[in-house]
């Protein structure tokens, strides 16, 4: 073991550093001039077999990446991301999720959904069992066909609505108990081949 000035070197084989107890302290910022890049669990300047325990923040300056089964939660059981988050495979939520916004290409539903507001999907729904509830207005781009499987329910006194002006609506009057066609056009009855 050479030691030269603040310097401790060894002159055979690796540096070992090993308490009478368990712990070795380090009383000033520990400081690793070693720069090499980690690209797995056995490589990069700090190299350890176990754990680590953080008292307080910790700051990656560049890639993050975790193998194995990770949990995200800060002591109040939030956990924020300052920028995208991508995930590679499946995202499992146990509880509610809360977005602004959401853009999607198509959306898979097994169970009860219920949007609230403007939905926009460009690839399309696909509800399979359960009831889906749509409170806010549902527009379909134009030259769009909406295609229903079995039949459409609508409720006593309210409307189907065809033309800009509503020109024609179809309805049932609970009150007179009446289906009603109203037209502020002329209806014409015209066969298949026109």
């Amino acid at each position: 073991l050479k030691i030269d000035g603040n310097k401790i070197e060894s002159t055979t084989g690796n540096l070992i550093l090993e308490s009478a107890t368990t712990t070795i302290t380090a009383n000033d910022v520990l400081f690793v001039n070693n720069a090499d890049d980690s690209n797995s669990k056995d490589s990069g300047s700090i190299i350890t077999q176990g754990g680590i325990g953080v008292e307080k923040s910790l700051f990656v300056g560049n890639n993050l990446s975790v193998v194995g089964f990770t949990t995200l939660a800060s002591a109040g059981g939030i956990t924020t991301t300052g920028g995208d988050l991508y995930v590679g495979g499946d995202l499992f939520v146990n509880d509610d999720i809360a977005l602004d916004n959401i853009k999607a290409g198509s959306v898979f539903v097994s169970g009860i959904s219920t949007f609230i507001g403007l939905s926009t999907f460009n690839s399309g729904i696909e509800v399979v069992t359960g009831l889906s509830t749509f409170r806010g207005n549902i527009f379909v781009a134009t030259g769009a066909t909406v295609g229903f499987g079995d039949s459409i329910f609508i409720p006593d006194d309210k409307r189907v609505v065809f033309g800009n002006d509503d020109d024609l609506r179809i309805y049932h009057d609970s009150v007179t108990d009446q289906s009603i066609i109203r037209s502020s056009k002329k209806i014409s009855l015209m066969s298949a081949d026109a």
